[in-house]
């Protein structure tokens, strides 16, 4: 069995970042006449283009991506994890600024591991999918995706998506992943 854990808003804390980069709390955000719970595009919330929202944070480059706040009980995901199996990965779509995959890189050796081996930055996550794998992301269209090409996905609870009421994310996911792995017939 292979787990594959979504970096961002999963473990590492994107929209905070990018909302500061822009001005903003995360609570004035919420306030905007544009703010729509649930909804993940954060550009169209701010009333803003695809290109005025990416300029400051490619203009940043890696030191943005490597100052990712990490998120609350994503270490503890973590360790679940690899309680679990040895093989797992970090998974991340990288922006289409090259500074972002240095920066990911960056953040991950910092706050997991400097030696850390097991990150695969890609934009098609469901090209990794199989009956014996899992992905767990934020993403409802990544794991829609990843679930239609074979794999078996996990949509972690965010902010922007249809869990965004869930008490503890982490719990809710261990539970989830614990019982499916009870019932599954997935290869060690």
């Amino acid at each position: 069995m292979r787990i594959l854990v979504d970096c961002h808003e999963v473990l590492a804390d994107f929209t905070t970042a990018a909302l500061k980069i822009h001005g903003y709390t995360r609570e004035q955000f919420e306030k905007l006449p544009g703010y729509t719970p649930g909804a993940r595009d954060l550009a169209k919330q701010l009333g803003i283009s695809k290109g005025e929202f990416w300029f400051p944070i490619n203009r940043a480059g890696a030191p943005f991506w490597r100052g990712l706040a990490v998120l609350p009980n994503a270490i503890a995901l973590l360790e679940h994890v690899i309680s679990l199996t040895n093989d797992w990965h970090i998974v991340s779509t990288p922006s289409r600024h090259s500074s972002s995959y240095a920066g990911i890189r960056q953040w991950v050796q910092f706050h997991i591991d400097e030696n850390f081996s097991r990150l695969v930055l890609m934009q098609d996550k469901h090209l990794l999918a199989n009956p014996n794998t899992i992905l767990i992301d934020d993403s409802e269209d990544n794991i829609r995706e990843f679930a239609t090409a074979g794999g078996n996905g996990f949509l972690f609870p965010a902010w922007h998506n249809q869990l965004r009421g869930v008490e503890d994310p982490l719990v809710f996911t261990i539970d989830r992943l614990d019982e499916f792995l009870l019932t599954a017939n997935i290869g060690e």
